[in-house]
């Protein structure tokens, strides 16, 4: 069975990106899959089995370029934020501009310099959003198996001038008794839900997610620099041996 963050994220993939040609050369790997690009020795990156980033060669060179320069600056992070703070919007800062193309090519993961040997991967932070509603439709009365309603009551209060532990054995009625006014109650309503038996649920035909169920929202993108062997070093080697 696929692993948890593939299967969400094919969720949203439509049919013909799952199934359709691709426009480049697919390289698979475990974590990344690649393709070439114009550059020799230079790939994008993107999700295993995933639609390709069809990046244009001028936005491939763009994104090159701010890249090599991130990675030169990683080990330097304090430098780099006070160059990006200095930066204008004409000469923008490497991480600007990476995620200005983050933008325009969601399905871009990273991209791989062997002649230099580096690559920058480009990693999301998601978050699940559910629709309670299509939830109940898609999954009718199996639905408290696999996804379970809750709530969050959170309210502060004084411990000096109000009967705070008290609050805690009936928390409205006591409100409503001494006053206090009943916006101050935070309420969040939220659904749990179990992604394995979800997913047994869904892969056994018991039921299917009606679409806009599940909303993935990317809440902050995780840049990862890394030194990989130039295309020169692995040479040197080969020719070693």
């Amino acid at each position: 069975m696929a692993g948890t963050a593939e299967f969400e994220q094919r969720l949203l993939w439509t049919p013909e990106q799952l199934d359709g040609d691709d426009t480049g050369e697919r390289i698979r790997e475990e974590n990344f899959d690649l393709w070439r690009t114009h550059i020799p020795d230079v790939f994008l990156m993107g999700n295993p089995r995933g639609p390709e980033p069809d990046m244009t060669r001028s936005d491939t060179r763009k994104l090159l370029e701010a890249a090599a320069e991130y990675f030169e600056l990683s080990d330097k992070i304090k430098k780099l934020e006070e160059l990006r703070d200095g930066k204008t919007s004409e000469d923008p800062s490497p991480r600007k501009t990476i995620s200005d193309l983050l933008g325009k090519y969601p399905t871009l993961r990273g991209i791989r310099d062997r002649i230099r040997g580096f690559e920058v991967q480009l990693n999301p932070e998601r978050e699940n959003i559910w629709d309670e509603a299509l939830l109940d439709q898609s999954l009718g009365d199996r639905r408290p198996d696999a996804a379970h309603k809750n709530m969050k009551l959170s309210i502060e209060l004084s411990r000096d001038t109000e009967d705070a532990s008290g609050f805690e054995k009936s928390v409205r009625g006591r409100m409503r008794r001494q006053g206090i006014d009943q916006k101050r109650l935070k309420v969040e309503k939220g659904v749990r839900v179990e992604k394995s038996k979800l997913m047994a649920m869904l892969a056994s035909g018991d039921a299917e997610l009606i679409p806009g169920t599940l909303v993935i929202r990317i809440k902050k993108w995780n840049f990862v620099p890394r030194s990989i062997p130039s295309t020169g070093e692995l040479e040197e080697i080969s020719e070693a041996s």
